[in-house]
């Protein structure tokens, strides 16, 4: 089973909620789209994709174009502080549809300054698979933080999505390799999982697992050593990245 399928099952997953919450003719936005976007494939009236990168957002254009797909295409990258004003140019409704996030670095905080003044029914957030609950991880909120290829400092845990379903009302419907899909629960009849399920049924279980850190630490992340270990693990890893990130175990990142 390869990425590109369990991406194939995300895609399939969000079109299998809004056709059943008859959510076709809504709206969809992507921030950090590439050619891989999922919103070439999801049925919307409208697409609005934000990339930073200027060839990136050229070839997703090109890409669109061939695909015969009508989507707003914007060349703006998306910060914590500026994208719910970005948001609201684009006139981009309260209650959007579906967000899909993938930036690869400071993630969690986009995605909670969207939160405070946004209502998305669907999220679809990349996390760092690599990162097991229950370790609350994520990169500082830094417009010089980016992803270098390769590297497995990146975005955040999935345990650092665990005070934000509370507070906002989310539920996780699951999880697709690094791809968490989370739905709105005062709106979508959807059953939920527990953070721990999901990582472990969408990830840590899927034939595609693949990995940043080394087979002998990651064997020890994903055992059931005490957290302590695992943290050193981490910071092991990490070591050059100093002051860039926060860690805990079954911490409100934002308290760290």
């Amino acid at each position: 089973m390869s990425k590109q399928f369990l991406d194939a099952m995300s895609i399939g997953w969000v079109n299998s909620l809004m056709t059943r919450h008859r959510m076709s003719d809504g709206v969809i936005v992507d921030i950090g789209a590439s050619t891989d976007s999922f919103l070439f494939w999801w049925n919307a009236k409208r697409r609005v994709m934000f990339e930073g990168d200027a060839l990136a957002c050229q070839r997703t254009v090109e890409k669109a174009k061939q695909l015969k797909v009508d989507c707003e295409v914007f060349n703006r990258k998306v910060y914590p502080d500026t994208v719910v004003a970005t948001l609201k140019e684009a006139c981009i409704p309260i209650d959007f549809d579906v967000l899909s996030l993938d930036i690869d670095s400071y993630d969690f905080w986009v995605l909670l300054s969207i939160l405070k003044e946004f209502r998305p029914w669907i999220i679809v957030t990349e996390v760092n698979e690599n990162i097991p609950p229950p370790i609350s991880f994520t990169l500082k909120s830094d417009p010089k933080l980016t992803w270098n290829p390769g590297s497995a400092f990146f975005g955040y845990s999935i345990w650092a999505l665990k005070p934000l379903l509370s507070e906002f009302g989310y539920r996780v419907s699951g999880m697709a390799f690094n791809n968490v899909i989370l739905t709105r629960s005062d709106i979508l009849s959807e059953t939920g999982v527990s953070l721990e399920e999901a990582w472990e049924k969408g990830y840590l279980m899927s034939p595609a697992k693949t990995g940043y850190f080394s087979p002998e630490q990651r064997s020890i992340l994903f055992s059931k050593v005490g957290n302590d270990e695992k943290l050193k693990i981490i910071r092991d890893v990490f070591r050059g990245n100093d002051g860039h990130y926060v860690l805990g175990v079954d911490k409100d990142v934002r308290e760290l």
